[in-house]
């Protein structure tokens, strides 16, 4: 699922196909990096209002929900569904506390919020991902505006930091496969793996265009990674033959604020 242009389309690898599921409008205030989907729906948090407000897209009916919560004002939240029943999320730019980051989980069985506990460092613009009872940040920026330039590995029972592996370069977009490894490129459309278990880094077949943040997922199929910016600007990229291919264009052209696979399949390889 594509979003851009307070619009959404869906596309289809296996017919490379797309489809308009609503034109109901986007709320470009939440913030894009929190999109995620779980069990038929793709959920949104944080954002520029207070009280904070989510919103969900049920694949089923084709439908926004909304709902506002009188959470804490932080605001910039990066999100990651476990393969199971909780959502986690990390936030920051609270008022009252700027120099630490919020981590708290989403129930979507009940539909409640629980705040784990405050990381002791700034985390904004950051991905996140959850592996092996760890949370994984993926660059970002510190308290003080500099690049982070690392893969930060913090326990999520204790939130004590673990460990680090340096990064060659500002990482534009990301993803990451379920299992072991993390896709990323850089601005200058470079782009490698990373080895979550060693840190090992391998040098892959460049993007084709200059990237957009939150614009690389992988694909409901083993092997794929999907990449879609806009017109003329979306690519398949084959982890075998290690090679980017030219798909379709949305039929509403846009260019993307973010993108979200709509499948648990990662979960169960």
């Amino acid at each position: 699922m594509v979003f851009g242009d307070e619009l959404a389309s869906i596309y289809s690898p296996l017919s490379d196909k797309w489809s308009v599921p609503t034109q109901v409008t986007v709320k470009t205030t939440l913030n894009m990096r929190s999109v995620v989907h779980a069990r038929g729906k793709v959920y949104m948090f944080g954002g520029n209002e207070y009280p904070t407000a989510f919103i969900w897209f049920s694949v089923e009916d084709g439908q926004w929900h909304n709902k506002i919560e009188d959470q804490p004002n932080y605001q910039m939240s990066t999100s990651y569904y476990d393969g199971d029943k909780l959502i986690y999320m990390v936030t920051c730019a609270d008022k009252i506390n700027p120099k630490v980051s919020r981590v708290q989980s989403f129930n979507i069985d009940t539909q409640q919020f629980n705040h784990i506990g405050d990381l002791p460092t700034y985390l904004e613009g950051s991905d996140l991902y959850v592996r092996c009872n760890q949370l994984i940040f993926v660059d970002g920026w510190t308290i003080n505006a500099n690049e982070r330039l690392e893969i930060v590995f913090f326990n999520l029972t204790t939130l004590v930091h673990e460990r680090s592996y340096p990064l060659p370069w500002t990482v534009r977009t990301s993803c990451y496969d379920g299992v072991d490894t993390l896709y990323l490129v850089a601005d200058d459309c470079e782009f490698i793996s990373v080895s979550l278990s060693t840190g090992q880094l391998r040098d892959l077949a460049p993007s084709p265009v200059k990237p957009n943040p939150f614009v690389l997922t992988c694909g409901p199929q083993r092997g794929a990674l999907y990449y879609c910016k806009g017109a003329n600007k979306n690519y398949q990229y084959s982890i075998k033959l290690n090679q980017w291919i030219h798909i379709s264009d949305s039929p509403l052209g846009l260019g993307a604020e973010a993108i979200c696979l709509l499948s648990d399949r990662q979960f169960k390889r």
